[in-house]
């Protein structure tokens, strides 16, 4: 027998909440992947910034190695190999300050990651209202807003509870 629905039992503290977890039908499967294509947009976007970040801190830390042997190598040459040194010391100061500057940029627009996650958490509790019903359904909702908790961690849970529901005989 195929099951469509499955009961699933919630506890939160010491409060049990029965509901009621439906499968997605196609209708309600596309809708979801289509709010959840934007957000892995914004994902894939992130991990490219976030690779350029990367990428800019290691030569960074090249530069500044380079930099610092130049230092140390100063007080072994002459007046005119001094000259040249500094010349390229100046330069390598000054590629840094632009990475530094390019890394600065990157790192803001890291923090929508942060809108990421408040997408991702609404995502989940779109889908908590088109999939989960039952007479505790309200009773749970309210709960774990007031507690703070994510959605995300209620499917988790949930997603124990109907596997448990679906393998019984």
């Amino acid at each position: 027998m195929i099951k469509t629905k499955y009961n699933a039992k919630i506890s939160i503290d010491d409060k049990e909440f029965n509901v009621i977890v439906s499968e997605p039908s196609l209708a309600q499967r596309k809708e979801l992947e289509l709010r959840a294509e934007g957000q892995k947009a914004k994902l894939d976007e992130l991990s490219a910034i976030n690779l350029q970040r990367e990428q800019i801190s290691l030569e960074i830390a090249n530069k500044e190695k380079i930099l610092s042997i130049n230092t140390e190598l100063l007080s072994t040459l002459s007046a005119e190999q001094k000259a040249e040194l500094l010349k390229e010391n100046k330069s390598l100061c000054e590629q840094i300050l632009e990475l530094k500057k390019q890394a600065s940029k990157l790192n803001s627009q890291l923090k929508s990651g942060d809108e990421i996650n408040a997408e991702f958490e609404k995502l989940m509790e779109y889908k908590a209202l088109m999939l989960v019903s039952g007479d505790d359904k309200d009773e749970l909702f309210s709960l774990i807003k007031e507690r703070g908790v994510a959605f995300s961690t209620l499917w988790s849970e949930l997603n124990e509870a109907v596997l448990k529901d679906s393998q019984k005989k």
